[in-house]
């Protein structure tokens, strides 16, 4: 049973730990285990981009601003972009083109950089111009040095269901 650390909104944020059931979130958390060898969190330095061929189309990179203050989109993966119809890389997160996702993007940013840890969130978000909803099940990863978080890895796995 998953341990529900906080429901709000329509986010609910959950101990990423064991009760991941999603093969390529678990796979992400387990790769980020093994860069980080034994260490609170790994470096930028320890990705192997090679490990990550088969999640690169849903994940995002966020660099960390002022110590969190801000955070800036590094990349986009092709699915994420194709999914969400628009690709934010370069763009500030507080300048965030729809402010009710950005604000549960930066609820699930400051949350790693609170906690120095893996944080597993899932979200429902209703689209009203597509008559859909879409469940989002997403994996937020600190990188980072000396307990400073610079760099937060995310994957989302997106399933979109009818109106």
């Amino acid at each position: 049973m998953q341990n529900v650390l906080q429901k709000q909104n329509e986010q609910i944020f959950y101990e990423a730990g064991e009760d991941i059931r999603h093969e390529d979130l678990r796979g992400l958390l387990d790769l980020w285990n093994d860069w980080r060898a034994g260490r609170d969190m790994p470096t930028q330095q320890d990705v192997n981009p090679r490990a990550m061929m088969r999640y690169l189309a849903r994940i995002q990179l966020y660099d960390v601003i002022d110590k969190g203050a801000d955070f800036r989109v590094r990349l986009v993966g092709t699915g994420i972009t194709q999914a969400f119809g628009v690709d934010l890389t370069g763009t500030f997160m507080s300048k965030h083109p729809n402010a009710a996702r950005g604000g549960r993007i930066m609820s699930a940013l400051n949350r790693v950089m609170e906690q120095r840890q893996p944080v597993y969130m899932k979200t429902a978000e209703r689209h009203n111009d597509r008559y859909e909803t879409r469940h989002v099940e997403s994996l937020w990863l600190p990188f980072g040095e000396n307990g400073d978080v610079q760099l937060v890895l995310a994957q989302s796995i997106l399933k979109i269901l009818g109106a």
